[in-house]
């Protein structure tokens, strides 16, 4: 486990889907995918962490589903009371955007999540199109990208 100034990173573990209270937007997306195999197929698509206060309870994960060697999409479960961590928690995630290995990184974030839209361009995203049609229930996906030259 590292630490970065006051929270603690580490590999995910499948479970951690379990063990997280994700946030109310993320959280309807669809319960059914906070499941245990959701959390191993996550593990299993790339690179991916837990965060982690002091006190060892999870209010983040996120990580990269590798679609080729230089291409990813990013994602990331929020828990609802980041809190004060809400900072720490923005730069520790902007590092590993800036270092991961990826010439192109796509996110998407359902277009009613403002605070999702923002932090998305708050971790250095460039919002490109809406994608239609390409949620469970239906709704759309505004889709972000970060490409490096």
């Amino acid at each position: 486990m590292t630490a970065a100034v006051g929270l603690l990173v580490r590999r995910m573990e499948p479970d951690d889907v379990l063990a997280i209270d994700v946030q109310a937007l993320q959280a309807q997306w669809d319960d059914r995918l906070m499941t245990r195999e959701t959390g191993l197929a996550l593990c299993e698509a790339g690179p991916c962490y837990t965060v982690l206060t002091p006190a060892g309870r999870i209010i983040a994960l996120g990580g990269f589903s590798e679609t080729h060697a230089g291409y990813a999409v990013a994602w990331s479960l929020l828990s609802g009371d980041i809190g004060r961590h809400h900072i720490e928690l923005t730069r520790m995630a902007r590092f590993g955007l800036d270092d991961a290995p990826y010439a192109r990184i796509e996110a998407l974030v359902r277009p009613e999540h403002v605070a999702g839209l923002r932090w998305a361009a708050v971790l250095g995203f460039e919002q490109a199109f809406r994608v239609r049609c390409a949620r469970p229930d239906g709704g759309d996906l505004e889709l972000f990208e970060r490409v490096r030259s």
